[in-house]
């Protein structure tokens, strides 16, 4: 994930959680157990897509159902890291 992402997630889930999140592996499971929805994986083989300009870009690939999806992208460091929580469901 990239500091975007990792950085207010980590610092919330330390508030919330009086101090005892620490890592970015303990936030996400914090957060992860309070979600009130499915928590769903999206993805159902490899990425199909990669649309790029300049240090942002998108991931494109098929997923459940049918339904096509998009999650964002940011270059840091020269590797591309997921720069958003939930990736974007595509057409209807």
């Amino acid at each position: 994930m990239s500091l975007v992402v990792k950085k207010p997630l980590l610092k919330d889930a330390h508030g919330v959680t009086q101090g005892r999140a620490k890592t970015c592996a303990q936030a996400l499971s914090y957060f992860g157990s309070q979600a009130s929805g499915n928590l769903v994986n999206t993805m159902t083989g490899p990425i199909d897509s990669f649309r790029v300009e300049d240090d942002h870009g998108f991931a494109l690939y098929h997923g459940r159902s049918g339904h096509d999806w998009a999650v964002t992208m940011d270059r840091e460091g020269g590797k591309w890291k997921v720069s958003a929580t939930t990736p974007s469901r595509l057409g209807r």
